[in-house]
């Protein structure tokens, strides 16, 4: 089965082609940054973490600016409205780098949540086994494979409450299932099937 690059990824351009087709305004790369949120960004923590950070009004601006310790930044006009602050989003993330980079990012999100700021720890692969909205949802589901031992397979990320859905076998090893196939599904007798086993057919 094939399937189309082109008409499978446009949907992900439908604002960017509006914003071309209503104002004439070329889509370019911007990274972290969100046309209503500023500022929008994911910034360094102490050994190697990253946390993000967003404001998406300048009441919010003002409760980052106070949970940071740094009311300075209120006073400075660069950043005195959210026009000034996407004009001089470089700046600002700049500030607010100098600030996280030695902090830890856990603590930090805890920090600014508690304070009424959009804030989350950027999960490692590793994270993502222990995160408690996932185990929560319990979306990792251990099964015994026969070669790898125990190993979490990953279940749909939401729960139906009639219909939950569990992950009930681990991966299949290669030819793991043919006895079940050739024998069950296919009806080959038990004859057919180790002669055409010994001649090397299955393997």
């Amino acid at each position: 089965m094939y399937l189309s690059q082109y008409e499978a990824g446009l949907q992900f351009m439908s604002s960017a082609l509006l914003d071309y087709s209503a104002k004439g305004v070329v889509g370019c790369r911007e990274g972290n940054r969100d046309p209503a949120a500023a500022p929008h960004g994911c910034y360094p923590c102490r050994e190697g973490r990253w946390c993000v950070i967003s404001c998406w009004d300048d009441e919010e601006w003002m409760r980052f600016c106070r949970a940071a310790e740094k009311v300075d930044l209120l006073s400075d006009c660069r950043f005195d409205s959210f026009f000034n602050r996407k004009k001089y989003q470089k700046e600002l993330n700049r500030a607010i780098a100098s600030w996280t980079e030695n902090l830890d990012a856990t603590a930090l999100m805890q920090h600014l949540q508690d304070c009424g700021v959009h804030a989350a720890v950027v999960n490692t692969m590793r994270d993502l086994f222990s995160d408690p909205q996932i185990t929560f949802r319990n979306v990792w589901q251990e099964q015994q494979h026969q070669e790898m031992g125990p190993h979490r397979y990953r279940m749909v990320s939401y729960g139906l409450s009639e219909t939950p859905g569990s992950v009930r076998r681990p991966a299949p090893c290669l030819g793991e299932h043919n006895a079940e196939v050739f024998l069950e599904l296919l009806g080959l007798s038990r004859n057919e099937y180790e002669e055409l086993s010994g001649q090397g057919v299955f393997s």
